[in-house]
Formats: structure tokens, C-alpha cells, sequence
């Protein structure tokens, strides 16, 4: 199997593949069956020069900003762990991190531009139901997982 088909089989899964730092990340709708994760994982270099070549596969870095506000999200979630639910606060920041969840999502009246949704603990179905909620469903072109280290 080549990258061109190990693509057409993650689309027929109606799974979508991209690129982020070194890493393909795959989201939809249920797992891929082991046969095409070991594929992926065999022609990696193939698929991440391919999907690379290609606007569709790569999702925009965070900028400054956007980590500022990713930053706060965390630090507010761990306050109000910490006063609230009463954990010390090193303890409420590693919950509070390791619950954070940042989407890109991209809307019809600009296709090219990806925007943020931060959702902690939200999956990749919740993040995108609360886009198509929040801006009709038939605005929303795409959300996709957006990896977060502080």
C-alpha cells in the first residue's frame, strides 16, 4: 500500500489525517482498524511529505495570543479546583492541564482561516457539535484537534 491509498483508505473510514510537528494526528468518527494505523505508522514519512504538500493537511501553530488565552483557561480551570474542589494547587494545575482540549475549526465565509475552540475535556465529536450549535451546521467546513504543550 502506498500514501496515496493509505489516504483514500483513511477518508473511506471517514477519518481525516493531518499534520502537527512531526506527527500525523487522525480524528473521526470511531477508530481506524489496525491494518491502516500499521500502515500509517510504516509509510509515515511518505504521508507526512503528502499531506504536508497540501493546505488541507496542516493546521496553523498557535500564535502568542492564542496560547495566552489557552494559558488562562488552564489557569482559571485550577482555581477553581483548587477553591472549590479544594486541591492544593500543583494538583489542580496538572489536572487542569492534562484536561485541555484546543480544536481549530474553520467556517464557509473564510474556509482558509482556522480559528480556535479551547473545550477542556471535550472530544472531537463535543467540540464540533458546540461549532455547529454556536454557528450553524451548515457554516462549519471542518474542526480538527489541535495539540496543546505549555
Amino acid at each position: 500500500m502506498n500514501a496515496t491509498e493509505i489516504l483514500a483508505e483513511i477518508s473511506a473510514n471517514d477519518c481525516r489525517a493531518c499534520i502537527e510537528g512531526e506527527n500525523i494526528l487522525l480524528s473521526g468518527p470511531r477508530l481506524l482498524p489496525r491494518a491502516i494505523v500499521n500502515q500509517i505508522r510504516e509509510h509515515k514519512a511518505e504521508l507526512l511529505k503528502m499531506l504536508a504538500s497540501s493546505d488541507a493537511g496542516t493546521i496553523p501553530p498557535l500564535t502568542p495570543g492564542e496560547r495566552a488565552d489557552i494559558d488562562e483557561a488552564i489557569d482559571e480551570r485550577a482555581a477553581i479546583q483548587e477553591y472549590d474542589g479544594g486541591l492544593p494547587r500543583p494538583e489542580a494545575e496538572r489536572q487542569a492541564r492534562a484536561a485541555m482540549r484546543v480544536y481549530r475549526y474553520r467556517l464557509d465565509y473564510n474556509p482558509g482561516q482556522w480559528l480556535i475552540i479551547i473545550a477542556p475535556g471535550c472530544d472531537l465529536n463535543e467540540a464540533t457539535r458546540c461549532c455547529r450549535n454556536r454557528f450553524g451546521a451548515e457554516r462549519v467546513v471542518e474542526v480538527r484537534r489541535r495539540g496543546y504543550t505549555p
